[in-house]
């Protein structure tokens, strides 16, 4: 099996006193990690539950499919209003930006 390390001076026999109390010390510690690490596993999978219970039953493609109807429609919506607003600052005389700023408008998306 093993060797057994016979000591020869009282320093010697203090190390392997040391080496075992080591031992008997960092089996707790890994014990105490192997449970935190269990917990931390346990509460991702309830996370996980609820995060899949909030999405419900319906597919991800549909969901996506919706949203990019959505995007499409929106854009739309901003690529004609921004003619409009063109056609506005053509007939005032004025700039976009002006128009912007008498309208309280934002510059950007």
């Amino acid at each position: 099996m093993f060797a057994r390390h016979v000591p020869s001076s009282k320093d010697d026999a203090k190390a392997c006193q040391l080496k075992k109390l080591t031992v008997l010390i960092s089996i707790p510690t890994y014990s105490a990690h192997w449970q935190d690490n269990e917990q931390r596993a346990e509460e991702l999978k309830n996370e996980i539950a609820k995060l899949q219970a909030q999405l419900g039953d319906e597919d991800a493609g549909k969901i996506v499919s919706q949203h990019h109807e959505l995007l499409h429609k929106y854009n739309e919506t901003k690529d004609a209003t921004q003619f409009l607003i063109g056609k506005l600052a053509m007939y005032k005389e004025t700039t976009i930006k002006q128009l912007h700023a008498d309208y309280n408008l934002p510059m950007g998306d």
